[in-house]
This record gives structure tokens, C-alpha cells and sequence, in this order.
């Protein structure tokens, strides 16, 4: 039986705006997604420790930012991102934590930061909770805060590329970044263009949705493609910033898409569960299949196969090639909201019971090479 959509729709709004206002609690978890690194996995706890994982043996090597005996940075959504053996880290922060992207020393996370935004001598800049996930290009980390704006920091300096870019609400949406435009999405309904170099708009206006957009937009042959939570999926000439079609989905989408090139398919869960397949460059439904619970987390394509997990805890091995009627799947027993990452031939979920699993993925076969609790630092194989 499914979940009603309001009620996780809800749910996730309020977990996320809590902290949002002075005075309130911060959120219990995050749910960033893992990091690979040739024959490291580096992944967040929920409370916001990082710790970097032997991808084979699940063995913490480096150490953790923060250490043990230091406080955690109080929950970790977006998932971060990887430059030069340099990990960048947004935190959500709280009453008495600050709001910081954090520029980390992969091969020493015990180390103090390179440098942190705003830094120490920052006293009278703020930024408000950090939701999204972080994307390098063209020397600089570009991620989006709660405050409505979009930052560019220079990789080496740690200082601000160019002003802050200011959209009209919150920015939950993980940057993208094609050539020398990035695009995201923004609670104001609007998904933007803005120029990699300087921060300057690419379009006369963002293109427009009936929904806030959280979803992280995908760029394929010249056209942005990314949900709303007005229900529609949408694929936007990156260009001009018009629409060339648009599809009605059962419910908001959240999750981010995949592209299936072989196919000329895009895959894009919406949060009443349902999967959807739908050409690349008309937009017409392929098909669709039904996971019974809200699809957050983004899947993966390994091999041909697409990969997917909903909040119901059960990750679908699916061959779009094939029947779906009775495909696959593995009970990993708790809600999948973190994006799905994948590696030579091994897909990795972080779930919502604080752990992490790594699944070698086949046609028939899935094998669960170990999982590792964040929270006890204990691995099973």
C-alpha cells in the first residue's frame, strides 16, 4: 500500500525548513550520497562526520572530518564533491553551528580544511543551510544555500569567484554544469542559466514551472532536462531558455533523471512511486513501473541496467531491454533517499538507517560485498 504523497511531501519539507528558523531544532539525519574515488568510497553520517572507506576491504583509512572527539557538523544533504584529492563539503549547520562549505584534505581528512566559506575572519557573512550538493568547474566549487543564493568559491583562494548570485527562495537543487553554463533549480519555481565565469544570467528570465524545483538537472544534446513540483517533467533548449515538452507525472518529482542514450530514453522517478521512461526527444511515455513508494534518491545506469531504490527500502535491478513485470530487487530495510553512485560494476546506497551498502549489480545476480553502519564504524561483509 502506498504512502500518501502528501504526507511525505510534507514530511520532507518541514525536516528540511526546521532549521531553517531561528530558534527551532536542526534535522536528526542527512542523506548525502557516497563519493568515488578510484579504490575509495568516501561517505557522510548523518550527523555530519566524514569518513573516507577502502572500497573493497570497507576499511576507514585517512581518518574523519570532523575527528571523534570534535562535534559533528550537524547533517550533510547535498552530496559533496571531488577535485585534486580536495573534497568539498556543505553543512547544514544550526543555532550553534554555522551554515559552511568546507574545502577538505581527501588524503588526510584528520587535517584541518585548505579553508572554509565564509571563513574565519568572515564575521559579518552568513549563509544559511546548505541542502544541495556541490559541482568544480573552471577552477571554482559553485553550490546553492537556503538563502536563495548561488556561490562560486576560487578552489585555490577559498575566496568569492564572483557576487553571489540571488534567486527568490530557498536553492535545494545540486548544480549542473555543461560547458560554460551552470543550471539549477530553485524553491521559487524557476530553473536558471548563469554564466560559469562570471555569474551572469545566459537566459532574458529563468524558465518558469507551476512547483518549486529540487531536482538536479540533467544536460543532454543541447536541452536541460529536470522535474517540478508542479508534476510535469520538463526538457528546456539550453540555448534560449524555452520549452520543447514537457511530461504530467502522477505526482512531485524530486529525484534527479538518467539518461539512457543507447535507448534515447530518460528515466525519472516522481514521488508517488512510479518510474518513468520517457523518450528523449519527444517526450512520449516508453513505459513505466510502479515501486509503491516515493522515488527520492537518483538512479544509476551499470552496464545497461538501469538501477533504482525508493523510500520503501527495495533497490530494482531493471533491463529496460527487456520485461519489467518481475524485475529484481534487494531489501536494503530502510528509506533510500540519497543519490545512488556507481563503479566499476558496483552500485553504492546510503540509506536512512546510517548505513552504507555496496552492491556488485548482474542481470540475475546482486551480491552485497559489505555494508558499513557510519554510526558504529563497524562493517559486515
Amino acid at each position: 500500500m502506498k504512502t500518501p504523497v502528501i504526507a511525505i511531501f510534507l514530511a520532507l519539507i518541514f525536516l528540511l525548513l526546521a532549521a531553517c528558523t531561528p530558534g527551532t531544532a536542526r534535522p536528526e539525519s542527512g542523506w548525502a550520497g557516497p563519493v568515488l574515488s578510484e579504490n575509495l568510497v568516501y561517505v557522510s553520517s548523518q550527523d555530519g562526520r566524514v569518513v573516507a572507506l577502502n572500497a573493497q576491504s570497507c576499511t576507514p583509512v585517512f581518518g574523519s572530518f570532523p575527528q571523534e572527539q570534535d562535534d559533528p557538523l550537524m547533517g550533510i544533504y547535498g552530496t559533496p564533491s571531488l577535485e585534486a584529492m580536495t573534497l568539498f563539503v556543505g553543512s547544514y549547520g544550526d543555532n550553534k553551528v554555522k551554515s559552511k562549505l568546507y574545502a577538505l584534505n581527501a588524503s588526510d581528512l584528520n587535517s584541518d580544511p585548505f579553508w572554509t566559506y565564509p571563513g574565519p575572519g568572515d564575521d559579518e557573512t552568513d549563509i544559511r543551510q546548505v541542502v544541495a550538493g556541490s559541482v568544480v568547474a573552471d577552477g571554482k566549487v559553485i553550490f546553492g544555500s537556503s538563502d536563495g543564493y548561488i556561490y562560486a568559491i576560487n578552489i585555490a583562494t577559498g575566496q568569492l569567484a564572483w557576487s553571489p548570485f540571488k534567486t527568490n527562495d530557498k536553492i535545494w537543487s545540486t548544480p549542473t554544469v555543461d560547458s560554460d553554463t551552470v543550471y539549477f533549480g530553485s524553491l521559487d519555481h524557476g530553473l536558471y542559466a548563469i554564466s560559469v565565469a562570471d555569474g551572469s544570467p545566459r537566459w532574458p528570465s529563468p524558465f518558469q514551472t507551476d512547483g518549486s524545483i529540487v531536482s538536479s538537472p540533467l544536460v543532454v544534446g543541447g536541452r536541460v532536462y529536470f522535474g517540478s513540483f508542479d508534476r510535469n517533467f520538463y526538457a528546456v533548449d539550453t540555448r534560449s531558455g524555452t520549452q520543447v515538452w514537457s511530461f504530467q507525472g502522477d505526482a512531485w518529482f524530486w529525484s534527479s533523471p538518467v539518461v539512457d542514450i543507447e535507448r534515447r530514453a530518460i528515466y525519472i522517478g516522481d514521488m508517488n512511486g512510479m518510474l518513468h521512461a520517457l523518450d528523449i526527444d519527444t517526450g512520449v511515455k516508453q513505459w513505466e513501473f510502479d515501486l509503491e513508494n516515493p522515488i527520492i534518491s537518483t538512479p544509476v545506469m551499470i552496464d545497461g541496467l538501469l538501477v533504482v531504490a525508493s523510500d520503501g527500502g527495495l533497490v530494482y535491478v531493471i533491463s529496460p531491454a527487456a520485461s519489467i513485470q518481475q524485475p529484481p530487487f534487494i531489501d536494503v530495510k530502510a528509506k533510500v533517499r540519497a543519490p545512488l553512485e556507481t563503479k566499476d560494476g558496483i552500485v553504492y546506497i546510503h540509506a536512512l538507517d546510517r548505513k552504507v551498502t555496496a552492491l556488485r549489480v548482474g542481470r540475475t545476480i546482486q551480491d552485497k560485498l559489505w555494508e558499513y553502519d557510519t554510526e558504529t564504524g563497524e562493517c559486515s561483509r
